[in-house]
């Protein structure tokens, strides 16, 4: 077995990220939690969020779970905007895309760190030039 895969990652305290290498972990799945930066940004346009909250509530309505809340109906289901507003999403005016982008590559650099993947570059392009 090669190692491995924790799922969900995004949701686990930042402290417990640098046990992965020492597990010999083979994927971190993060997506949520870079899409959490991305809509939770208060860079993100307050006006563009409640039309995409407004388009989940008109588009999904029998997605709602019972006793759901909004905020957890929209959270659940946001990762569909990306296709339901794509050209709105890609209107963000570039300004305000460099600093949600910012905030990303932030979190990125939290992530190699952690994962202990600085410097490796090399190594991977020596990977995929081997194909």
């Amino acid at each position: 077995m090669g190692g491995a895969v924790q799922h969900g990652a995004s949701t686990l305290p930042d402290e417990m990220f640098d046990l992965f290498p020492k597990k010999g972990t083979m994927e971190v799945h993060l997506a949520t939690g870079f899409q959490n930066i991305f809509f939770d940004s208060v860079n993100f346009p307050k006006l563009l969020l409640e039309k995409i909250n407004k388009g989940i509530e008109d588009k999904y309505p029998g997605d709602r779970k019972k006793d759901e809340s909004d905020v957890q109906f929209y959270y659940r289901n946001r990762k569909r905007s990306f296709g339901d507003f794509k050209q709105e999403i890609w209107d963000i005016p570039q300004p305000i895309m460099d600093k949600i982008c910012g905030e990303i590559e932030d979190r990125f650099s939290f992530f190699f760190k952690k994962l202990n993947v600085v410097g490796t570059y090399k190594l991977v392009a020596k990977l995929i030039t081997a194909k």
